[in-house]
């Protein structure tokens, strides 16, 4: 009797994993380009080259299916080590979805302000923000997931090839901003932006 009900217990609990998992929303194909979009308006600001679209983008959408239900630095088991990652979750009650691929690379880059140029190894902060405008770094894919429970919960991963921040190469791959007359990136997405859908959604931002 008491191993049957354990029984009945694990086939519960086994239902309800399935019907979390069963959850996902998978908004990769609308709008990863639209992440591209704003990673290549950021890279020209500093003086890097537009990264093309990595077409075969399982792996991405893979690893960022795996980490809905999981804290954020939950790293999914076989990561490749021939891409870099940048990780970031948005929580709230009425995700726009449209609005978080254009705002997920402001909120990547909003440390920038504070980056020692020059420096040859920033601290971790700025990682997110190095990888974008890395010189060397030539492709990328994104995935956005998203899961319903009682609040709307949105994954982003980008992976990019090859991948940036490599110890003592920051000097040769990392460059200041052209400045803002030159920046689409600017003037298309600005932090006021940012800060103001943060605040009417009643969102919260998670960085990977």
């Amino acid at each position: 009797m008491y191993l049957s009900v354990i029984k009945i217990l694990l086939l519960l609990l086994l239902l309800l994993i399935y019907c979390v998992r069963a959850d996902i929303e998978d908004h990769s194909n609308k709008l990863e380009d639209v992440i591209i979009r704003e990673h290549n308006a950021l890279r020209k600001s500093h003086q890097g080259s537009a990264l093309k679209k990595i077409t075969n983008n399982k792996y991405t959408r893979n690893r960022c299916k795996a980490k809905v239900g999981h804290p954020l630095g939950y790293s999914p088991p076989g990561a490749d080590p021939q891409y870099g990652e940048n990780v970031y979750r948005m929580i709230g009650k009425n995700l726009d979805y449209k609005k978080v691929a254009d705002l997920v690379v402001l909120a990547w880059s909003k440390d920038k302000s504070n980056y020692k140029w020059l420096s040859e190894n920033p601290e971790s902060q700025h990682l997110s923000f190095t990888q974008m405008i890395w010189k060397d770094t030539k492709k990328i894919t994104c995935a956005i997931c998203g899961q319903k429970t009682k609040k709307i919960e949105a994954t982003i991963i980008c992976n990019y090839l090859p991948p940036g921040n490599i110890k003592n190469k920051y000097k040769n791959n990392v460059f200041q901003s052209l400045g803002r007359s030159t920046s689409n990136y600017e003037k298309s997405v600005n932090e006021d932006d940012y800060n103001k859908y943060i605040t009417n959604s009643k969102t919260k931002f998670n960085k990977g």
